[in-house]
């Protein structure tokens, strides 16, 4: 099953941390630097070493741009977090020395800090991250506030003004993290509707092709096994129009049950459309995808709450190397075709296929008739198939 914990950190930083971080980075630096340069072309030569130092400072923090982006585009949600703490920490002791220098009021040193942690809550996609990130960027000049007041009162006035900051920006956080939750869950679910069937919970057909082209090819690269089940169920129609349509979705919904609980757990099941679904088991040879088969069935057919009697004709491909997808789904269906011609309720096996025929012995005769494309379990072909 998949983690949706996980899923929403990488949609956060796919969302927020790669767009949002390095921009809003390159931005406050910018700003920052343009600052401490006027501040050195304009304050007495006596502050100049350390304006100058100061500037430097600065432009090394442009460095955590990339570096946030590296971390956040690799999905290392923590690492890229702590590189926008280390900038933010960076920025408040740049804030802090700067009211000291400039003999700035202690109120127009927090709201600096201020600014930084509420534009960078985008960034957090952990409540541990948030803490994190408010001691880095409020916590230094929080402290210089509180420990250069000089009379009680004016001790208890900056530790209001300190609390309410972070309250707000808490509380700025849990609203866009609310806001992005919501938005993440609205795309998840149109992500769903888009790639499953809405009746049987089952993958659609064309999400099932992509899954299944990404199962070729790594087979492809490893030859391993592979067989396809061509489904189709039986007299369906039969049952919607003697229980309605009603009762038809409630069997199709069982057939999708059934197969969930019968085939193994890297099965890539689909509906193709009305009654037919498709199943591809990877690493699972011609015997295997037989047994599943016969499984399935005997599931459906034991179905208690079933309103009619609920089996399946099946089609049973092995895939050759250098096969193709649609080439598999054909020989399957042919062979689900013949189930279906020889009395319904059965598995029949689609035969062999050479993708590079043989050239034939001149004293051996070519044979005038076709070869049948499947092969009825338990019987062996007397020739070799070629297409």
């Amino acid at each position: 099953m998949t983690d949706l914990t996980a899923d929403y950190r990488q949609d956060h930083l796919a969302n927020y941390m790669v767009p949002v971080g390095p921009p809003l980075i390159f931005v406050v630096t910018t700003f920052f630097v343009i600052a401490q340069v006027v501040d050195v072309l304009t304050t007495p030569s006596t502050f100049l070493s350390t304006r100058i130092l100061t500037v430097l400072a600065s432009v090394a923090l442009f460095g955590f741009a990339p570096v946030l982006s590296h971390f956040a585009r690799a999905g290392r949600t923590n690492a890229a977090a702590l590189s926008a703490i280390t900038f933010l920490t960076l920025m408040s002791i740049g804030i802090t020395h700067a009211r000291y220098a400039d003999g700035m009021h202690w109120m127009m040193m927090l709201p600096y800090a201020g600014i930084y942690t509420m534009i960078s809550t985008l960034l957090w996609s952990r409540k541990t991250h948030l803490g994190l990130g408010l001691l880095g960027s409020m916590g230094i000049p929080s402290v210089a506030t509180l420990v250069t007041a000089t009379t009680a009162s004016e001790f208890f006035n900056r530790l209001v003004f300190v609390s309410a900051m972070y309250v707000f920006s808490i509380a700025l956080y849990f609203l866009l993290h609310r806001i992005h939750t919501l938005n993440y869950r609205i795309a998840l679910d149109a992500r769903y509707r888009a790639h499953h069937d809405w009746l049987t919970g089952l993958i659609n057909r064309q999400r099932w092709m992509e899954l299944a082209r990404g199962q070729f090819d790594h087979a492809t690269g490893l030859a391993a096994p592979m067989s396809l089940l061509y489904i189709d169920i039986d007299h369906f129609k039969q049952t919607n129009d003697q229980f309605g349509h009603e009762a038809g979705d409630r069997q199709l919904q069982m057939v999708a049950q059934t197969l969930r609980s019968e085939m193994p757990n890297d099965a890539i099941i689909g509906r193709f459309g009305g009654e037919e679904f498709v199943v591809l088991l990877p690493r699972t040879m011609l015997a295997g995808a037989v047994a599943f088969s016969e499984q399935f069935n005997h599931g459906l057919a034991h179905n208690p709450t079933s309103l009619a009697p609920l089996t399946a004709s099946i089609g049973i491909a092995e895939w050759v190397n250098g096969e193709t997808i649609e080439t598999l789904i054909m020989r399957a269906d042919r062979a689900m075709l013949q189930a279906k011609a020889l009395g319904r309720s059965q598995t029949v096996v689609a035969g062999p296929i050479i993708l590079r025929p043989q050239p034939q012995p001149r004293s051996m005769p070519t044979p005038t008739y076709p070869e049948p494309l499947w092969i009825p379990v338990g019987e062996t072909a007397d020739h070799a198939s070629s297409i």
